[in-house]
């Protein structure tokens, strides 16, 4: 079974090289009114710019090679799903998602909850997608649409040692050995704050045991950069503290809770921020800002999720994968999280084409769990519970030492029951409330 590891990976490997390095995006125009050719990188920008047509256009082109390789990358996903089914049967277990789950010791009613959980509670979603094409004032509401601001003219220009300040502040109540953990961070210099030629984009940790954590930003003075700097610091400390607390063994910790540490972070600061400010529009922007977060960290996470599930279940049935069977499957989902609201563009349906995630299954899902038990967690912290506190610290330390799910129960986090899910959901429905009455 080893030695066919590397031909089982070659679908994933394929894909890999079709989408970084063989695909070429259509045209844009440019400030200058000339032609270009689309970037991912002007893509993240022109997807949420004001100009509905620079957002269409933008849209248009990005999705141009996903059509035109739509029956190549269909034959990819296809085969890397049909490997995983097999090696699955192959090795004894009762089923692709259950292999999927056993390093983390997950059972799969962990996943099916969070999916009935969240379709259960799917209506503020539906209310949101109605007053993005109400506060947008627009006869349709289409998939570009989904992501421009909905408050204009919100330009908040916050520098760097500014945003570390507003941190500091934020991230009291976790206490004052984690506030001076990141004092001690700024100090000794473990932050690479700005953009230079040849880094990587984006924001990342790197936690090097023995050593201390590496935070690398690409810091833009704007409210992005300070929720970028709020959740690589959540990973640091997670880091620093595994490393001090554990043996190399058991310091580094699973994806399953990397992102409860990051996200903690940032329900904290959105309550700060909330609470302190008194100009109106600029509340409205940080809800907007962060139900925004809430859809594309959580929602969407649990609708890829459902995708895998039953992708991967045709497959065990024996029935066929292709392009329509994945453009029905992923156009119904759609539909079914995101409502009647949103009409459907030729480009929608093959949104499953550009999501790398799916050649490594059962792994999204855990986005949507560790934002849930980040908000169960940070709730409790506001409320200044001192069990809270001393559990969650606790769990900073602990790295891998145990499977994941008894590390966050010790938190008071029970994802084995549906209690958490549906505490989040409560939440993304006070927030469009709120949201909404604003």
């Amino acid at each position: 079974m080893s030695q066919f590891g590397e031909a089982l990976s070659a679908p994933a490997n394929t894909y890999g090289m079709i989408n970084n390095a063989d695909i070429k995006f259509g045209e844009v125009t440019n400030e200058r009114g000339e032609k270009v050719e689309l970037t991912r990188g002007m893509y993240s920008k022109l997807i949420e710019d004001e100009d509905r047509e620079k957002r269409k256009e933008a849209y248009k082109a990005y999705y141009q090679p996903y059509l035109q390789m739509k029956n190549s990358i269909a034959s990819t996903l296809a085969a890397a799903i049909k490997n995983n089914v097999t090696t699955s049967k192959i090795r004894n277990y009762p089923s692709a998602l259950e292999k999927g789950l056993f390093a983390d010791n997950v059972p799969k009613e962990v996943y099916e909850n969070l999916i009935k959980a969240t379709k259960e509670h799917i209506a503020p979603l539906h209310q949101y997608s109605e007053l993005r094409k109400e506060k947008l004032r627009l006869d349709e509401l289409r998939q570009y649409d989904m992501n421009v601001p909905l408050v204009s003219g919100v330009k908040q220009d916050i520098p760097y040692d500014e945003a570390y300040e507003i941190m500091i502040k934020a991230l009291a109540p976790l206490g004052e050995d984690y506030i001076n953990t990141l004092k001690h961070f700024k100090k000794s210099r473990y932050f690479d704050v700005r953009e230079t030629p040849g880094k990587r984009s984006g924001a990342y940790n790197l936690g090097v045991y023995g050593v201390h954590p590496f935070i690398l930003l690409n810091h833009q003075d704007d409210l992005d950069s300070l929720f970028t700097l709020v959740h690589e610091c959540g990973h640091g400390v997670h880091s620093q503290l595994s490393s001090q607390y554990q043996p190399q063994i058991t310091a580094r910790y699973s994806i399953f809770v990397a992102e409860v540490a990051s996200t903690v972070n940032e329900v904290l600061l959105i309550n700060y921020l909330l609470d302190k400010e008194k100009d109106e529009k600029v509340k409205r922007h940080l809800l907007n800002h962060f139900i925004d977060k809430f859809r594309g960290t959580f929602f969407t996470q649990v609708m890829f999720a459902e995708f895998e599930k039953l992708t991967h279940e045709r497959a065990e049935q024996g029935e066929p994968l292709n392009v329509e069977v994945f453009n029905t499957i992923y156009e119904t989902l759609l539909r079914e999280y995101y409502g009647d609201t949103i009409v459907a563009d030729e480009e929608m349906k093959y949104g499953w084409a550009r999501i790398p995630h799916f050649y490594r299954p059962f792994y999204v899902y855990k986005y949507a769990t560790g934002f849930a038990s980040a908000i169960q967690i940070a709730t409790n912290l506001l409320k200044g519970n001192k069990e809270t506190l001393h559990a969650y610290l606790e769990f900073l330390k602990s790295g891998s030492s145990d499977y994941p799910l008894e590390l966050l129960k010790k938190t008071g986090v029970d994802l084995t029951s549906p209690a958490p899910i549906k505490n989040s959901l409560a939440k993304f429905k006070q927030l469009v409330e709120e949201f909404s009455s604003l």
